[in-house]
């Protein structure tokens, strides 16, 4: 009984994989040139990549196809990995520290309007939807997607400041 339940559910699993599309070269380029402007570096940026989005069906599936494209590549912990590597993809480190999964206000950022929440983005949900579409990470859980984001969000702002110092190291030492 146990072998016949597998056997439904890896048929169930084939039917799936072959009705998923692949992604063509061209449709790869198309989705390259849409997206020039990320990752987003601002909250202006922010702030007109998402009106587009919710505008734009077609520009929310396009963006769901490239982070699908991201795939797998870290296999001790793919799925904090894929997370991340999407929202490097969307979101500058300069972005990122000033943003959270609320919205709390913090006096220091945003000309003390405190930092923005992505909860309830479209982005956010193009970016779920995104990874959710790669085969290897159809059983993702939503709880799994919000952890590794607040993480990733968390730890923004200690990535913006090495990558700032490594380029005024870069500078003084092209300077010599």
């Amino acid at each position: 009984m146990f072998m016949s339940a597998l056997a439904k559910i890896n048929d169930k699993l084939s039917v799936i994989e072959k009705s998923m599309k692949p992604i063509s070269d061209e449709e790869s380029s198309e989705i390259v040139d849409e997206f020039n402007a990320l990752p987003l570096k601002t909250f202006a940026d922010f702030d007109s990549f998402e009106k587009n989005v919710k505008k734009d069906a077609v520009m929310y599936k396009k963006l769901v196809s490239r982070i699908r494209l991201l795939g797998k590549r870290n296999s001790k912990n793919s799925a904090a990995d894929y997370v991340r590597r999407a929202w490097s993809t969307v979101f500058a480190d300069s972005l990122s520290k000033d943003v959270n999964w609320l919205g709390r206000r913090d006096k220091r950022v945003n000309n003390g309007l405190g930092k923005k929440g992505i909860s309830s983005c479209v982005i956010t949900k193009a970016v779920f939807d995104g990874i959710r579409s790669n085969k290897s990470f159809l059983e993702m859980e939503y709880e799994l997607f919000v952890r590794e984001t607040k993480q990733h969000m968390r730890n923004a702002k200690s990535r913006f400041n090495s990558a700032k110092i490594d380029t005024q190291s870069d500078e003084e030492s092209d300077d010599n």
